[in-house]
């Protein structure tokens, strides 16, 4: 877990520095106090550009031309960005992000994230392969060779100059790749799903069947054949969430959270001596009392890490856990 953070230069924390004593922080205070810029700072340590999807330039304070981040956790990680570079140390240690999963795995939910996630196909798929990165570091790499080869085989398609000769040399690394991706999706999502710890299935009302389209049969037979020039790879699968009562689509909006919730807290992986930190942002206030108190129950028991912002102090959510409370002014 993380032990102590500081801040510098980072947006409106010129400095900020907190020792944690607890694997549930509550970040507590008004709007506009930079509750959220802490989260979008722990979330830098994940792959590509964090949870918050931050243009890093605007994360440097105002009349700063960098910032910095360093968390005391497992091992001490240290970010340093001046604009233009990106630099990530792990006991001194220059790594680079992907490297940084060996150490730190993050996953989290923003209220876009939330309200999003049903309705844009893209941001489903996007979010769940933050999740499956995270559960295997390879998964990034692979995904990132797939999406070069099909971006570059695209460009020759629309300047027509895509030929035979072309299509011998990308078809294997599309195919070869988009495989791969599959069969990691189908083993972790199954994973996942099969895990869901108890608490979890009670807080969604049943069991949780994750559904991928195309399936790995599915994309099997698509590679097995001639690819068209829109063929449906894994850069256009779709999911869907299914339990007892209903699936994912036709579920009312409060039990869609607890279904993306429930997936994003069984995907951390349990087996991993790594620290495991999951960030939520501003989700309790658009909770109900009973599902944020059960919600609460679950995060504390977990084995990992949870930073949770709210605009109110903890006193309002009644709990006997050991949660820290850290008032921002």
């Amino acid at each position: 877990m993380i032990k102590e953070i500081t801040l510098a230069q980072f947006k409106k924390h010129k400095y900020w520095n907190a020792t944690i004593e607890s694997n549930l922080v509550f970040l507590c205070g008004n709007n506009a106090t930079g509750k959220t810029s802490i989260l979008e700072a722990i979330s830098l340590f994940s792959p590509g550009s964090g949870v918050f999807n931050s243009n890093l330039d605007d994360l440097i304070s105002f009349n700063c031309n960098s910032f910095q981040v360093n968390l005391h956790a497992y091992c001490k990680t240290e970010l340093t960005y001046i604009t233009g570079k990106k630099e990530i140390k792990i006991n001194q240690a220059v790594k680079r992000p992907l490297e940084v999963l060996e150490y730190m795995r993050i996953y989290g939910l923003t209220p876009y994230i939330a309200l999003a996630f049903w309705k844009d196909t893209t941001l489903r798929r996007k979010h769940i392969d933050r999740l499956i990165m995270q559960n295997d570091p390879l998964y990034g790499m692979i995904y990132a060779q797939y999406a070069k080869a099909l971006k570059e085989r695209n460009k020759l398609i629309e300047t027509r100059q895509y030929n035979s000769k072309w299509e011998q040399f990308y078809t294997p690394l599309i195919v070869e790749n988009g495989l791969k991706i599959t069969q990691i999706r189908d083993k972790i999502l199954k994973s996942i799903a099969k895990n869901l710890a108890p608490s979890l299935v009670s807080f969604i009302g049943s069991e949780l069947e994750i559904k991928m389209y195309p399936s790995l049969e599915e994309q099997e037979a698509i590679f097995a054949k001639p690819l068209d020039i829109h063929f449906m790879g894994p850069h256009k699968s779709k999911f869907d969430f299914i339990t007892k009562d209903y699936n994912g689509m036709n579920a009312s909006t409060g039990q869609q959270k607890k279904i993306l919730l429930a997936l994003t807290i069984s995907a951390l992986p349990h087996d991993s001596d790594t620290d495991k930190i999951l960030i939520l942002d501003d989700l309790f206030t658009t909770l109900d009392t009973h599902t944020a108190q059960e919600l609460l129950s679950i995060l504390a028991i977990q084995p990992f890490q949870t930073w949770i912002t709210h605009t109110q102090e903890l006193k309002t959510l009644k709990t006997t856990t050991s949660a820290q409370e850290i008032i921002l002014a």
